[in-house]
């Protein structure tokens, strides 16, 4: 991690995703729920449904990741962000819905793909805070959410704890987002 100095560094520069990782948590959140209750209706093909609503959830917050990585700071885009964020949504959430029959025929494939996802996600929201003053409270929470992230990706891989585990940990990683969210909204405001 780099030492910055407090009187320094840019607060605008991070402040301004404020929007963006907000409407994030709400996406992981709905997500979460989503798929909560998809778990709870059994049908003759109970891992149908979940794996349509990563393949669709994967692929959106893919492509929004994509968009405003590309977007980010006046041009200067930053790489790590896309190939870590935006990406690995775009490509696993396809891969889900192009093979959904072999998925569901083999449904640790799919959860080995979201588990995967969930921990490259996490990775990248570190990298993405690097270079920012880990003592800041905001900071602070954004790295806590990645690090679940990354462990909850972990625990995804362990057959059956995953089918229980989706839904609870897709909305406990939109509560870090959005609790990031609003610190960087207040930030905004105090300056």
């Amino acid at each position: 991690m780099t030492d910055l100095n407090h009187s320094t560094f840019n607060f605008e520069s991070i402040a301004r995703s404020w929007r963006y990782n907000f409407f994030r948590s709400i996406l992981f959140m709905l997500f979460g729920v989503t798929e909560f209750f998809a778990l709870l209706i059994y049908d003759t093909k109970p891992f149908t449904k979940n794996v349509i609503i990563f393949g669709c959830f994967a692929i959106f917050e893919g492509a929004i990741a994509t968009i405003w990585y590309l977007k980010k700071e006046k041009g200067i885009i930053n790489w790590r962000g896309v190939f870590l964020n935006g990406l690995p949504g775009l490509i696993l959430g396809s891969l889900a819905l192009i093979y959904l029959n072999k998925i569901i025929e083999i449904y640790t494939i799919g959860f080995v793909n979201v588990g995967l996802w969930i921990i490259l996600n996490g990775i990248g929201d570190i990298l993405t805070y690097e270079n920012y003053p880990i003592d800041l409270p905001l900071v602070k929470r954004a790295v806590s959410g990645a690090q679940i992230s990354i462990a909850g990706g972990v625990l995804l891989l362990i057959p059956y704890f995953s089918v229980i585990f989706i839904g609870f940990y897709a909305f406990i990683y939109g509560v870090f987002i959005s609790n990031t969210a609003v610190a960087l909204r207040d930030l905004t405001s105090n300056n």
